[in-house]
């Protein structure tokens, strides 16, 4: 299914036509749990980026009670779990960020953003993001994604300083309304609410 063609524009890249596409399907064994893809392609059909995402969607969500949060991711992936842990572990920062606690319909896990290596720099998993936001407009949701390096040696000062960029790069487009909750004790933990915009 296609989605929509953007053009973008970045100082040493020339414009660049890309199509985004978006696939959700369920998680059959948890129906409150769906898996979204989106990917962005060059005109030609190149994959450019990924992101693969996990929704945790129930009617009254509290994130201050998303135990059942933990164990749903643990069934995807490490790093989802990871995640899921994290938010868990630091909901209280993230209510104490946001306020009351307000009423959203769910959680967006964003587990892995791929960006091809000839497309690197051109802040494609960005522009998946804020598609992925648009996806979900109408409703409020929590959002959160870890801001750290697949392929680097956890704790490494190499994997540290790729954090601290990875942070940075998520940080820079205010309209995700990512930011760290806790980032002494869970470095690279990023959330966001995403409101009914």
């Amino acid at each position: 299914m296609t989605a929509c063609i953007l053009a973008l524009s970045l100082e040493s890249r020339p414009i660049m036509d890309i199509d985004i596409e978006a696939v959700c399907w369920p998680g059959y064994d948890r129906p409150a749990m769906q898996n979204i893809t989106v990917v962005a392609k060059a005109e030609d059909g190149r994959l450019l980026c990924t992101l693969e995402c996990l929704r945790w969607a129930e009617p009254c969500f509290e994130i201050t009670r998303a135990d059942n949060l933990v164990a749903a991711f643990d069934e995807h992936s490490a790093f989802a779990y990871g995640l899921a842990e994290d938010v868990r572990k630091r909901r209280r920062a993230m209510t104490a960020r946001h306020g009351e606690e307000p009423f959203v319909s769910g959680f967006i896990g964003i587990i892995v953003i791929r960006t091809e290596p000839d497309a690197v720099g051109n802040r494609f998993g960005l522009e998946l993001i804020r598609y992925l936001k648009r996806m979900h407009a109408g409703m409020a949701w929590y959002a959160g994604l870890q801001a750290a390096p697949y392929d680097m040696e956890h704790g490494s000062a190499a994997y540290r300083d790729m954090r601290r960029r990875l942070t940075a790069y998520y940080a820079s487009d205010r309209s995700l309304g990512f930011k760290e909750d806790a980032p002494r004790s869970s470095p690279g933990l990023m959330t966001a609410l995403w409101d009914q915009e």
